[in-house]
């Protein structure tokens, strides 16, 4: 079935429906884990990401696909979407793996200035372990804050976003993080829909009202 979700070159994405044993089984027969593969370090380093998406759209991680199990026709088309999306998410998680561009590094380096002028200590591509056991590179760590601050804009916002949402994600439910995405709208307003990615997984803070949310991270949690 092909469904209205794209991968990040275009393509649509479809999803397999397989009549089974009581229901059936929905699968991405392992096209966004191929993709995974070409774009990021590998297998090994991006397999336990996989599972991990997977299991935030009520999924499995099996052999490079994403599964679903159904027990009625009446549930398919619900599976079906999320398959499609855990399947698009994997495959955009090979962006995490990145060097920043300079517009990501230039407001990386304001976040970073704005906060140590508030007295709080900045830690840079600070490793952090996930739940899945894959350790992420935090673009800014407070230690006294426990919070994970990544910058999100330039002119592949979406990509960069899709790659955060993956990252906090894991990161969810480890050790009580704050995860803060700051969404670069210097130059134009931000998309909606890379805000509304990142408000499932963290809390989404604008450049342009920095001082409010700076203020109130340098003297308690945001979250």
């Amino acid at each position: 079935m092909l469904t209205p979700c794209d991968y990040p070159d275009g393509d649509g994405v479809v999803v397999q429906i397989v009549p089974a044993e009581n229901g059936y089984v929905l699968t991405d027969g392992g096209n966004g884990d191929a993709r995974l593969i070409v774009g990021g370090p590998g297998a090994r380093a991006m397999g336990p990401l996989g599972a991990a998406v997977a299991r935030r759209f009520g999924a499995t991680f099996d052999g490079g696909r994403v599964l679903a199990r159904v027990d009625s026709g009446g549930e398919v088309a619900e599976a079906c979407w999320r398959v499609a999306q855990a399947s698009v998410a994997i495959a955009e998680a090979a962006t995490y793996h990145r060097p920043q561009r300079p517009r990501e590094q230039e407001l990386t380096d304001l976040v970073a200035t704005s906060m140590e002028m508030r007295d709080l200590t900045v830690e840079r591509e600070r490793e952090i372990e996930g739940a899945s056991g894959h350790r992420h590179k935090a673009a800014l760590f407070v230690p006294e804050r426990d919070a994970v601050i990544e910058p999100v804009g330039g002119e592949k916002a979406w990509n960069v976003a899709s790659a955060v949402y993956v990252e906090f994600g894991d990161l969810a439910g480890v050790n009580g993080y704050q995860l803060i995405a700051v969404v670069d709208d210097r130059a134009e307003a931000p998309n909606e829909d890379v805000e509304r990615l990142l408000r499932q997984v963290g809390v989404v803070a604008r450049w342009s009202q920095a001082d409010q949310w700076l203020d109130g991270l340098a003297t308690a949690r945001l979250v």
